[in-house]
């Protein structure tokens, strides 16, 4: 890039990575997620949990407040909306064990998902995929992958890591081939409060 060129990233989407507080999961906590009912995935050969509202259980307490003061720290301050919040509506376990796959999917229903790290590889990662209309329509060689050119991009992550992101971003996981399992922690959201504006006749209260 030449250095005197003024580049602007218009329209971004924003990706958020946290850690979970300074703690380690304690016992109860670990058994409870690990332990869960699951099943496979009509959509693919990974595991999810049977119980879609595991942040509602007592034990999943201090969990849930995390999340829920780290999607409203994402909603409020990093997209600057006012005058409402984000309340978890469903959350789930993810499983993968060796051969399993995700197939690329977004949330419907949801304004912010997000995804808690439980158990993981030193090599994972989400696969993060751009809408096809942003990109260009010829499929060119490139020197590298840019945020300017990348129609997927990868977020490595571990266990302790919360990624947090529009529910309409396209996201997978590939394959998984070694042993050891990798499990997270999935979640949805709406909104309530007021949203639109009142003289511009588009106002509405959520309760």
């Amino acid at each position: 890039m030449i250095n005197d060129d003024e580049m602007f990233l218009l329209f971004p989407t924003p990706v958020m990575k946290k850690r979970f507080t300074d703690r380690e999961f304690t016992k109860e906590e670990f058994d409870y997620l690990t332990n869960l009912d699951c099943s496979p995935h009509a959509a693919g050969n990974n595991l999810l949990s049977h119980n879609r509202c595991i942040l509602d259980d007592p034990i999943m307490s201090s969990i849930k407040h995390f999340i829920l003061e780290s999607v409203n720290h994402y909603f409020t301050k990093v997209m600057g909306v006012i005058d409402c919040s984000l309340y978890i509506t469903q959350s789930w376990t993810t499983t993968a064990m060796s051969g399993h796959a995700h197939h690329a999917h977004s949330h419907t229903n949801s304004i912010v998902s997000g995804v808690l790290y439980i158990q993981s590889d030193e090599d994972d990662n989400l696969n993060f995929i751009a809408d096809s209309s942003s990109h260009f329509k010829l499929n060119f060689n490139y020197s590298q992958p840019t945020l300017y050119n990348a129609p997927r991009w990868w977020i490595p992550v571990k266990p302790y890591d919360l990624l947090i992101f529009p529910s309409t971003l396209a996201h997978e996981v590939t394959q998984k081939n070694k042993g050891s399992i990798r499990r997270s922690l999935a979640f949805n959201t709406f909104v309530t409060g007021n949203i639109g504006i009142y003289d511009n006749s588009n106002f509405l209260k959520l309760l």
